[in-house]
């Protein structure tokens, strides 16, 4: 006969096994259920952060328009504006001063016939200061009067007198930054000159944002070229650099020969000569021939 004590310890065992078990699944169960309101929880987050994701798109596509306009609507109201520099500045200058001074220039030594009918404002630039002459902001009454100021620009030639358009902060920076690359393209016997926001060399327009991209590729070029690599390396890297400068011209460009521009700007800007000189070389090199 069995011992009970041996009897009821194995019914407590089992009991025992039977409430882990019990508690085993309600622990399961309750990690399930928080697993579920955890990936509710974490798909709701993920969703409000798309949301956000595409609120804050269109804000900044909102902001970029607004900027856009707000960039037009001063440009509009520079589009009638010249600014005139070197002329003398009294002491005590009155408007009426000032707008005489202003007609002398671009109205009687210019040749316009402009008057003060034609004048909106005038206006010193800049705190006075001694010794230093400040440049004069004219704003005319019609596009058609300023274009005719600047046809005549040629007249002032002789004269002390300067002129020059009203441009934005952007522009004149951007401007600013093309002058190096001006002075390159003109040092190669280059036909080049600014317009706008672009850099026009014999004929062809560059972009602040292409030219920089060319030098960016060319010195990573060169640095492949010092690293000890293959022939058949560099030569896979160039053609990487200039697919990769092609495809980026012909997004910005369209309508433009990629291969021709860009090996245009690789001409000048690495600094080989090319335009009228080029041509006259190349014509004295034939009459020593013959």
């Amino acid at each position: 006969m069995e011992d009970p004590y041996y009897i009821m310890d194995g019914l407590s065992l089992l009991i025992l096994r039977k409430g882990l078990r019990e508690k085993n699944s309600q622990d399961m169960a309750e990690i399930k259920n928080s697993l579920i309101k955890m990936n509710a929880n974490l798909d709701k987050l993920t969703a409000d952060i798309f949301q956000l994701k595409n609120e804050n798109k269109v804000l900044n596509e909102i902001v970029k328009k607004q900027e856009s306009e707000i960039k037009f609507l001063r440009n509009l109201e520079r589009e009638n504006n010249l600014i005139i520099y070197n002329v003398e500045e009294p002491e005590d200058e009155s408007y009426n001063d000032l707008e005489e001074s202003i007609i002398k220039v671009i109205g009687v030594k210019m040749e316009t016939g402009i008057d003060s009918t034609d004048i909106v404002k005038i206006k010193r630039l800049g705190k006075p200061s001694a010794g230093k002459v400040r440049p004069i902001l004219v704003k005319l009454a019609s596009y058609k009067s300023k274009l005719l100021i600047l046809n005549n620009g040629k007249k002032l030639a002789d004269t002390k007198f300067g002129i020059a358009q009203d441009l934005s902060p952007e522009v004149r920076e951007t401007r600013k930054k093309l002058i190096p690359f001006l002075k390159k393209a003109r040092e190669t016997e280059n036909e080049a000159v600014i317009r706008g926001t672009k850099l026009l060399v014999n004929g062809r327009a560059f972009t602040l944002e292409e030219l920089n991209l060319e030098l960016e590729t060319n010195y990573k070029r060169q640095l492949s070229g010092s690293e000890g690599l293959s022939e058949k390396d560099n030569l896979v890297k160039d053609n990487q650099s200039e697919r990769s400068v092609r495809s980026s011209t012909r997004n910005r460009r369209i309508g433009h020969t990629v291969n021709k521009k860009d090996a245009a700007l690789r001409n000048w800007l690495h600094g080989t000569q090319q335009g009228k000189k080029r041509e006259v070389d190349k014509a004295k090199s034939i009459s020593k021939q013959q």
